[in-house]
């Protein structure tokens, strides 16, 4: 697994979006500094990225497709084949859409609040999404939908 140090960069920019939305969460915590013993933060961006993530929805569909083919007179053994093929589509029909890179850019959060990441509870899911295949036009096409101007870096990126 090879991270690409362009998206390091990009999300590591001191002037860029991400540093810029991790400085205003710690702006925004009680006395406007981090708890260095507390990881409330990166629990609560790891839940939100767990919210917009698509496989969170997978197994949810596929109940509902299942529980709607058997109430339709469908054979248990049909409703459930079919059902299971379900969630696939479901998790490619929203990783096309920008809620995959949404969690990603909340898990790119967590190590610019995190006040130490090596005991982080969200550590392993922060290195996962960095060691998957992500380039930091990924991260950028999020930051633009939610606003930050659409301007050449001075790294290149």
């Amino acid at each position: 697994m090879r991270i690409e140090p362009s998206l390091i960069n990009y999300v590591f920019d001191k002037d860029g979006f991400y540093a810029k939305a991790a400085d205003k969460i710690i702006e925004g915590l009680p006395y406007g500094r981090r708890d260095r013993r507390n990881h409330w933060v990166c629990v609560q961006l790891g839940a939100a990225a767990e919210v917009v993530d698509p496989g969170t929805y997978e197994k949810v569909v596929g109940d509902a497709v299942q529980k709607g083919l058997e109430k339709l007179g469908v054979d248990d053994f049909i409703a459930k084949a079919i059902s299971t093929g379900g969630p696939p589509g479901i998790r490619a029909a929203f990783d096309a859409t920008s809620f995959a890179e949404l969690s990603r850019a909340f898990r790119a959060l967590i190590p610019l609040v995190c006040p130490d990441l090596a005991r982080c509870p969200q550590d392993s899911e922060v290195l996962r999404m960095y060691a998957t295949p992500l380039t930091a036009e990924d991260l950028k096409r999020v930051a633009q939908a939610l606003g930050a101007p659409a301007q050449p870096s001075p790294f290149g990126y």
